[in-house]
Protein backbone atom coordinates (compact mmCIF):
# COMPACT_ATOMS: atom_id res chain seq x y z
CA UNK A 1 0.00 0.00 0.00
CA UNK A 2 2.55 2.54 0.85
CA UNK A 3 4.23 1.46 -2.53
CA UNK A 4 1.56 2.05 -4.36
CA UNK A 5 1.32 5.52 -2.58
CA UNK A 6 4.89 6.24 -3.23
CA UNK A 7 4.64 5.48 -7.01
CA UNK A 8 1.68 7.67 -7.50
CA UNK A 9 3.52 10.46 -5.80
CA UNK A 10 6.53 10.20 -8.17
CA UNK A 11 4.02 9.93 -11.09
CA UNK A 12 2.42 13.49 -10.23
CA UNK A 13 5.52 14.89 -9.67
CA UNK A 14 7.06 13.68 -12.95
CA UNK A 15 3.96 14.77 -14.45
CA UNK A 16 4.76 18.28 -12.83
CA UNK A 17 8.36 18.47 -14.00
CA UNK A 18 7.20 17.76 -17.61
CA UNK A 19 4.83 19.93 -17.68
CA UNK A 20 7.02 23.01 -16.68
CA UNK A 21 9.88 21.77 -19.14
CA UNK A 22 7.34 22.32 -21.91
CA UNK A 23 8.54 25.48 -24.06
CA UNK A 24 6.19 28.16 -23.97
CA UNK A 25 3.69 27.79 -27.87
CA UNK A 26 5.19 30.71 -29.90
CA UNK A 27 3.01 33.43 -30.73
CA UNK A 28 3.55 34.55 -34.47
CA UNK A 29 5.26 37.21 -34.59
CA UNK A 30 2.68 40.85 -35.77
CA UNK A 31 4.34 42.32 -38.87
CA UNK A 32 6.09 45.10 -38.21
CA UNK A 33 4.50 47.65 -40.79
CA UNK A 34 0.69 46.85 -39.56
CA UNK A 35 -1.10 48.85 -37.19
CA UNK A 36 -3.15 47.33 -34.87
CA UNK A 37 -6.70 48.11 -34.01
CA UNK A 38 -9.51 49.60 -35.54
CA UNK A 39 -7.75 52.20 -38.89
CA UNK A 40 -11.24 54.80 -37.81
CA UNK A 41 -9.77 54.76 -34.02
CA UNK A 42 -6.12 55.01 -34.97
CA UNK A 43 -7.01 58.27 -36.69
CA UNK A 44 -9.00 59.57 -34.12
CA UNK A 45 -6.01 59.25 -31.51
CA UNK A 46 -3.68 60.73 -34.30
CA UNK A 47 -5.96 63.41 -34.62
CA UNK A 48 -6.54 63.55 -31.09
CA UNK A 49 -2.58 63.71 -30.50
CA UNK A 50 -2.39 66.73 -33.24
CA UNK A 51 -4.73 68.60 -31.50
CA UNK A 52 -3.26 69.06 -28.45
CA UNK A 53 0.67 69.39 -29.84
CA UNK A 54 -0.14 71.69 -32.47
CA UNK A 55 -4.08 73.56 -30.72
CA UNK A 56 -5.82 72.56 -33.47
CA UNK A 57 -9.18 73.95 -34.12
CA UNK A 58 -12.70 71.94 -35.25
CA UNK A 59 -12.16 73.11 -38.99
CA UNK A 60 -8.51 72.06 -38.83
CA UNK A 61 -10.17 68.58 -36.72
CA UNK A 62 -12.08 67.82 -39.70
CA UNK A 63 -9.76 68.78 -42.31
CA UNK A 64 -6.81 66.61 -40.64
CA UNK A 65 -9.35 63.76 -40.47
CA UNK A 66 -10.27 63.54 -44.00
CA UNK A 67 -6.91 64.25 -45.35
CA UNK A 68 -5.61 60.95 -42.65
CA UNK A 69 -8.55 58.85 -44.04
CA UNK A 70 -7.93 59.72 -47.46
CA UNK A 71 -4.17 59.13 -47.59
CA UNK A 72 -5.20 55.90 -45.51
CA UNK A 73 -7.22 54.54 -48.41
CA UNK A 74 -4.69 55.58 -51.11
CA UNK A 75 -1.74 53.86 -49.18
CA UNK A 76 -3.79 50.53 -48.90
CA UNK A 77 -4.64 50.48 -52.32
CA UNK A 78 -0.89 51.10 -53.05
CA UNK A 79 -0.31 48.02 -50.71
CA UNK A 80 -3.01 45.59 -52.39
CA UNK A 81 -1.56 46.91 -55.52
CA UNK A 82 1.90 45.81 -54.93
CA UNK A 83 1.42 42.86 -52.82
CA UNK A 84 4.59 43.58 -50.28
CA UNK A 85 6.72 44.86 -53.30
CA UNK A 86 8.16 47.87 -51.33
CA UNK A 87 10.35 48.57 -54.03
CA UNK A 88 7.70 49.15 -56.94
CA UNK A 89 5.63 50.70 -54.26
CA UNK A 90 7.96 53.46 -53.56
CA UNK A 91 7.35 55.99 -55.98
CA UNK A 92 3.70 55.75 -55.11
CA UNK A 93 4.21 55.86 -51.65
CA UNK A 94 6.14 58.62 -51.50
CA UNK A 95 3.61 61.05 -54.11
CA UNK A 96 0.95 60.05 -51.66
CA UNK A 97 2.96 61.16 -48.75
CA UNK A 98 4.34 64.77 -50.96
CA UNK A 99 0.59 65.66 -51.17
CA UNK A 100 -0.07 64.73 -47.65
CA UNK A 101 2.70 66.90 -46.54
CA UNK A 102 1.13 69.60 -49.38
CA UNK A 103 -2.28 69.67 -47.68
CA UNK A 104 -1.34 69.57 -44.36
CA UNK A 105 0.07 72.72 -44.87
CA UNK A 106 -2.82 74.59 -46.34
CA UNK A 107 -5.17 72.91 -43.18
CA UNK A 108 -2.28 73.88 -40.58
CA UNK A 109 -1.11 77.48 -39.76
CA UNK A 110 2.55 78.29 -40.83
CA UNK A 111 3.75 77.99 -36.79
CA UNK A 112 1.97 74.98 -36.37
CA UNK A 113 2.73 73.53 -39.71
CA UNK A 114 6.67 74.63 -38.45
CA UNK A 115 6.24 72.85 -35.46
CA UNK A 116 4.81 69.78 -37.39
CA UNK A 117 8.08 69.74 -39.59
CA UNK A 118 10.19 69.70 -36.80
CA UNK A 119 8.17 66.85 -34.51
CA UNK A 120 8.21 65.00 -38.20
CA UNK A 121 12.01 64.91 -38.81
CA UNK A 122 12.36 64.32 -35.45
CA UNK A 123 10.32 61.47 -35.51
CA UNK A 124 12.06 60.22 -38.69
CA UNK A 125 15.33 60.27 -37.07
CA UNK A 126 14.06 58.31 -34.12
CA UNK A 127 12.44 55.59 -36.64
CA UNK A 128 16.11 55.38 -38.56
CA UNK A 129 17.84 54.39 -34.88
CA UNK A 130 15.34 52.40 -33.98
CA UNK A 131 15.71 50.46 -37.33
CA UNK A 132 19.38 50.41 -37.02
CA UNK A 133 19.00 49.37 -33.88
CA UNK A 134 16.79 46.42 -34.90
CA UNK A 135 19.07 45.58 -38.18
CA UNK A 136 22.32 45.27 -35.45
CA UNK A 137 20.13 42.95 -33.29
CA UNK A 138 19.61 40.85 -36.52
CA UNK A 139 23.10 40.94 -37.69
CA UNK A 140 24.53 37.06 -37.78
CA UNK A 141 27.08 36.86 -35.21
CA UNK A 142 30.78 37.00 -36.90
CA UNK A 143 32.42 34.07 -38.41
CA UNK A 144 35.02 32.38 -35.98
CA UNK A 145 36.94 32.30 -39.45
CA UNK A 146 39.00 34.58 -40.58
CA UNK A 147 39.04 35.34 -44.40
CA UNK A 148 42.92 35.04 -44.42
CA UNK A 149 42.36 31.84 -42.75
CA UNK A 150 39.42 30.21 -45.24
CA UNK A 151 42.66 28.81 -47.52
CA UNK A 152 43.37 26.38 -44.22
CA UNK A 153 39.61 25.26 -44.67
CA UNK A 154 40.08 23.45 -48.19
CA UNK A 155 43.24 21.67 -47.52
CA UNK A 156 40.95 18.31 -48.43
CA UNK A 157 40.33 19.47 -52.09
CA UNK A 158 41.96 17.90 -54.54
Amino acid sequence: MLMKKFMILMALAGSVLLAQAQPPAKQPKPQHHARKGDPAQNIDKRVAQMTQQYNLNETQQKQVRELMQSTASKMKAIREKHRGDREAAAPEVKQVRKEYHAQLKTILTPEQYEKWKVDAKARHQKMKEHKARKKESQAPAPSPVKPEDEDDLNILED
